[in-house]
């Protein structure tokens, strides 16, 4: 009997419960697999797909959240902090420092003890017109990659409003104009710079033009409170920077992960986690329905097994550090973001791995090069070892996916096969319309949600115009994507240039 539900139930989490318990689990796994061994969920009728997605969901979180450290922290009144802190602390009204500098990365499994001939581009592979460089330049954006080891968890849950205002309070000093709560940006554009070239916004150990330019747009996007003459500098300040998080929470989330997964369902799936199951009306007058933090008995954080997902930068291009400022100094940002717009990334395939990244020049602080050359998928595969990370069917697993049989469940791609089969003997799954895989998607999903809302005060119980005013939510209210970014300070650009309604997508799209 056992060795049948293991062969329905996968994950070994399921040997572990009351028999009520078991029975609840075993017929959410019948219900979710039924679809799974069919590849059906995201073909069916909106309504259906919406219930697997919430019945997945509602497995991850019973059983796929693992604290690392300690899960306690202080209380606090959030009328004491009805802004953003610049060290991410204050946000779960339960515990001051969930998600703040120096804290864990939680755990979507337990850990299990721990080659490139698959990797190195052949022959350059895009997305079609699916998705754009702009696309790639916006994941770097939301949370920058390969932080050396000292400074791993200096990030306060590096991810919306640090990409812009910096890490903590002595890097947003630096692009503050101190008058009306407004930021520093270049006459042309562009981000202003340390004596060293460094740029004041942004890390440059991590830092290409794609990204630059997406800082320089959101600098240049902080909103204005005209009509609030008797607030100081510093809540003006506050409220903007609310402001400016919830506007990239939201193009985040019904822009830039409906391009990425490209299903009505994830459209409806994705619209619902931003406006509710209801009228945007009810949002913006209620704020989210049932809308206080609930962190699932783990505090405010992505978890360790995300970053290992979350690699989808393929296509950052070789401008990277100082040399990437002087380029874009002299390019400027209208060419630079057509460029961008109009040309396609590329996809997520065996041997299309950048070459430059196999000998990739680490920066330090101030811009200068670091002696050690990086094989950064090397370091990658290295980093999943030490970490402990599962090997692929034990991740599927432990994430309530069906673990594959044989290496054609995994690809039809006979030379693929070939090549993984010479590799791991005979010890990445795709859905219609996703730019990832569909273990990939699960991981990314589950941390997504909680992340801008399960977990957020500031984008559930928090979201209403005592907390950002009046103008503030009518900002969001009028931003819906990307595009209305670009159009509010570059209206030609979206006139002449942008046919398609995503700016993620290729500019020249017409479908």
């Amino acid at each position: 009997m056992h060795h049948l539900i293991r062969e329905i139930c996968y994950n070994e989490v399921y040997f572990q419960m009351s028999m009520h318990a078991n029975m609840y689990y075993f017929f959410m796994h019948m219900f979710i697999h039924a679809f799974d061994k069919r590849n059906l969920w995201h073909k069916m009728p909106v309504p259906i797909g919406l219930l697997y997605l919430n019945t997945r969901r509602t497995l991850l979180e019973k059983y796929n959240l693992l604290v690392v450290g300690s899960s306690h922290g202080a209380l606090f009144d959030p009328k004491e902090f009805p802004y953003r802190t610049g060290d991410g602390k204050y946000n779960d009204p339960h515990n001051a420092e969930a998600g703040s500098q120096y804290t864990f990365f939680w755990r979507n499994m337990k850990p299990v003890d721990q080659q490139d001939e698959l990797l190195a581009r052949r022959e350059y592979k895009d997305t079609g017109k699916r998705f754009n460089i702009l696309a790639v330049a916006w994941i770097q954006f939301m949370i920058e990659i390969a932080a050396p080891k000292e400074v791993a968890n200096e990030c306060p849950l590096k991810s919306f409003k640090s990409a812009v205002y910096g890490n903590n309070e002595k890097h947003a000093k630096k692009i503050r104009t101190y008058d009306d709560g407004t930021l520093v940006i270049g006459d042309d554009g562009l981000l202003l710079h340390e004596e060293n070239g460094v740029p004041l916004s942004g890390d440059v150990r991590n830092g290409w033009v794609g990204v630059l330019i997406l800082h320089a747009l959101f600098l240049r996007n902080t909103m204005q409170f005209e009509e609030h003459p008797n607030l100081s500098d510093e809540e003006l300040y506050r409220y903007a920077k609310l402001v400016t998080f919830a506007v990239i929470a939201k193009i985040h989330t019904i822009d830039w992960t409906v391009e990425l997964l490209k299903t009505k369902i994830m459209k409806a799936a994705m619209h619902a986690n931003w406006y509710g199951l209801l009228d945007k009306k009810i949002k913006y007058t209620f704020a989210h329905i049932g809308g206080t933090p609930i962190s699932h008995g783990v505090p405010y954080s992505l978890t360790e097994e995300f970053t290992r997902v979350y690699r989808m930068y393929i296509d950052i291009g070789e401008l990277v550090g100082l040399k990437g400022e002087d380029q874009l100094s002299k390019i400027g940002f209208e060419k630079q973001k057509l460029s961008m717009g109009y040309q396609a990334c590329g996809a997520l395939e065996l041997w299309n791995y950048p070459s430059f990244f196999r000998d990739l020049i680490p920066q330090n602080l101030d811009g200068t090069n670091r002696s050690d050359r990086t094989h950064l998928a090397a370091l990658q595969v290295y980093r999943d070892r030490e970490r402990s990370v599962p090997r692929y069917n034990e991740f599927r697993r432990r994430v309530f996916l069906i673990p594959i049989k044989s290496w054609e469940d995994l690809t039809s791609d006979k030379d693929a096969i070939e090549a993984i089969r010479a590799i791991y003997g005979d010890d990445r799954k795709k859905i219609k319309g996703f730019s990832i895989s569909e273990t990939t998607f699960n991981i990314f999903i589950f941390n997504g949600i909680k992340v801008i809302f399960s977990s957020h005060r500031f984008i559930t119980s928090n979201f209403n115009e005592k907390t950002y005013t009046k103008k503030g939510m009518q900002w969001v209210k009028t931003t819906e994507g990307l595009r209305d970014v670009i159009n509010r300070h570059y209206p030609e650009i979206t006139a002449n240039w942008m046919k398609f309604s995503s700016a993620f997508s290729m500019w020249d799209a017409n479908y």
